[in-house]
């Protein structure tokens, strides 16, 4: 899903928790945790595959990379590796709740990790792809063994 995206629907979940009476600050961490930092990982993967820190570089790469992935039939994505992406990942969700266990706080930054992982579900549930790539990092390093890499 692009980022513009979960900029919109990040925003409506947050307007609907206002509403419910969160803190601005509750708002503003769920709110920036639902497309901002849950997709840093994105700009790393590019930034560590292209290897590059030059952000319009990196911002163009992971566009082309989306729009390589997203053309691929089913069949034929099947013969690449996935990217490792750190925050779309059970892991990652394990250590924001325990983070939340000390810090009540984290618990909105879990909730917008969730809100931006499920539109992700969704998204590829419709477009009929496995969303096992965004679950966890261990079955992504597993499944990627023999693979070819994606060059984009």
């Amino acid at each position: 899903m692009r980022p513009k995206a979960h900029i919109f629907y990040g925003t409506i979940a947050a307007i609907v928790l206002y509403f419910l009476g969160i803190s601005p600050v509750e708002l503003f961490l769920f709110w920036i945790s639902s497309w901002l930092l849950i997709d840093t990982d994105h700009f790393i993967y590019t930034s560590i595959s292209k290897k590059t820190v030059n952000p319009l570089k990196i911002i163009m790469g992971t566009f082309r990379e989306s729009k390589i992935r997203t053309g691929l039939s089913k069949k034929k994505s099947e013969i690449y590796k996935y990217p490792i992406f750190a925050f779309h990942n059970i892991e990652t969700l394990i250590l924001i709740f325990i983070l939340a266990l000390f810090y009540n706080i984290a618990y909105f930054a879990l909730a917008g990790f969730l809100f931006h992982l499920s539109l992700d579900y969704i998204q590829l549930i419709l477009r009929g792809r496995h969303f096992l790539s965004k679950t966890s990092i261990i079955y992504v390093v597993l499944r990627n063994k023999n693979k070819k890499r994606l060059v984009f």
